[in-house]
C-alpha cells in the first residue's frame, strides 16, 4: 500500500499532460497509454506515488473474466468502490450515479469495459471533474481514448456527447484477443473508415472552405494507414492486434487535437448513424462504419475503394457484416436521413442519390464475391 496523496498531486499530474493547438486551445493527451500483455502490471505506474480512493465503473460480466485486473486495483489503491453499469448508458441515468459516487470522495474513476462502460465512465469522470483511466475490453471502435461518450439523452435518441480524455489507458492485448472477433472486426472498420472520413474533410475544405487542422489529418491517416497496410493482418497475430489498438488511440487523440470529429467521421459514419435510428441502435457500429466506407469509396471513384475493399474482404470483414445492411430499401432510407443526422460536410451533400445508390449495389456484389471466395475455400 502506498502513502496516501492528494487532489493537488493529481491536479499536478493531470497538468503534464495540457499543451496548446495552434488555435491556442487547451488540448488534453493522456500521461499514460500502455498497449502490451498483463497490463494490470501497470496500474502501480498509472498510480505512481498517489495512493488513491479509486470509483470502478464495469459490468458484472467483465470482471468474471478479467477479476486479476480488480484484484491488482485493490492490491494498489487505498480504497475502491465498485459500481455495476445498466447495458444502456442514459445520461440521465449517469447523472444519478454520478451523485451517488460523489458521496464516496473518490480520487479517481477506472472504467473497465467495453464501449458502453468506457462512455459511461467518460461521462462520469466528466461530471466529477476527476482523473479517468480506461480499461479497454475491446477493440471495438476509436472510443478508447477520445473525449466524446455515445449516450442515449432518452431511452430511443443517442448522441455523442463532448467529455474529456482519460489520464491513462491500460490496453491488454491478450484480453482482446480473447474478445468475440466480430467486435474486433468493427475496430478494424472504424479505423478503416478514416480512409472517407478524411476524404470528406478535404471536400469540405475545398467546398465550403472548412478550415483543416494537418497534425490531426496526419494523426487519423497515419493511424488507418498503418493497419491499412500491415503486413500480415490476422485477428490472431498479436502484433496485428497491437497496431489496431494504438491506431484507434490515435485517431482518439486526432478527434481531441481538432475539437471536433472531423478527423475520424465523415459520410460513412453518417449512414452507420442514420441505420442505428431506423433499426433501433441494435447494430455494431464500427462494423456498419466500414461496410459504408466501401460504397462512399466508390461513389466517390475514389482511389482508396479497390486496397480498402480488398484489406477487409481478405482479414474476413465481411464475414460478420449482417444481411440486412444489404437490403437496398434499408439503404434508400439511411441515405435520405443521413444528411439531417449532424450537420457536417460530406460527399453525401453533392453526390447524386442515383450513383450513391448504384454505388452501393456494385459495392455488395464485390463483397459476395468476398463471401462466395471464403465459402469455397471452407467447403462450405
Amino acid at each position: 500500500m502506498v502513502e496516501r496523496g492528494n487532489k493537488v498531486r493529481w491536479l499536478q499530474l493531470l497538468q503534464s499532460s495540457f499543451h496548446k493547438n495552434r488555435d491556442n486551445r487547451t488540448v488534453h493527451s493522456p500521461s499514460y497509454i500502455f498497449v502490451e500483455d498483463n497490463v494490470s502490471d501497470r496500474i502501480e505506474t498509472v498510480l505512481g506515488d498517489v495512493a488513491a480512493s479509486v470509483a470502478v465503473l464495469t459490468q458484472k460480466a467483465v470482471l468474471e473474466k478479467i477479476p486479476h485486473v480488480f484484484k491488482r486495483l485493490e492490491e494498489i489503491a487505498e480504497s475502491v468502490f465498485s459500481y455495476e453499469l445498466p447495458p444502456v448508458p442514459v445520461a440521465r441515468r449517469l447523472m444519478d450515479l454520478s451523485l451517488n459516487i460523489s458521496r464516496q470522495h473518490p480520487d479517481i474513476i477506472f472504467g473497465i469495459g467495453g464501449g458502453t462502460v468506457l462512455d459511461s465512465a467518460k461521462y462520469v469522470s466528466y461530471l466529477l471533474n476527476l482523473p479517468l483511466i480506461l480499461v479497454p475490453t475491446l477493440a471495438s471502435n476509436d472510443g478508447i481514448c477520445s473525449p466524446v461518450a455515445s449516450l442515449f439523452l432518452e431511452e430511443d435518441q443517442r448522441s455523442s456527447i463532448r467529455t474529456k480524455m482519460p489520464y491513462a489507458v491500460l490496453a491488454d492485448k491478450d484480453i482482446i484477443l480473447s474478445s468475440p472477433a466480430r467486435y474486433t472486426m468493427a475496430g478494424v472498420g472504424d479505423i478503416i473508415s478514416k480512409a472517407c472520413a478524411l476524404e470528406d474533410w478535404k471536400l469540405s475544405n475545398e467546398t465550403t472552405g472548412e478550415e483543416i487542422d494537418y497534425f490531426a489529418w496526419t494523426l487519423s491517416k497515419m493511424a488507418y494507414h498503418s493497419v491499412l497496410h500491415f503486413k500480415d493482418p490476422s485477428l490472431n497475430n498479436k502484433e496485428f492486434i497491437d497496431t489496431l489498438l494504438e491506431s484507434l488511440v490515435s485517431s482518439g487523440i486526432a478527434i481531441e487535437y481538432a475539437g471536433n470529429s472531423r478527423p475520424a467521421s465523415g459520410a460513412e459514419h453518417l449512414l452507420s448513424h442514420a441505420v442505428d435510428r431506423l433499426l433501433g441502435y441494435s447494430g455494431i457500429h464500427g462494423l456498419q462504419a466500414g461496410f459504408y466506407t466501401c460504397t462512399v469509396l466508390m461513389a466517390r471513384d475514389s482511389i482508396n475503394y479497390g486496397v480498402v475493399t480488398e484489406f477487409l474482404g481478405n482479414i474476413g470483414f465481411f464475414n460478420h457484416i449482417p444481411r440486412q445492411l444489404f437490403n437496398r430499401e434499408l439503404f434508400e432510407r439511411a441515405l435520405e436521413l443521413a444528411p439531417h443526422v449532424r450537420r457536417r460536410f460530406t460527399c453525401l451533400d453533392i453526390i447524386c442519390p442515383q450513383v450513391l445508390k448504384f454505388a452501393f449495389e456494385e459495392t455488395c456484389k464485390h463483397i459476395d464475391r468476398f463471401l462466395s471466395r471464403d465459402s469455397s475455400e471452407n467447403g462450405t
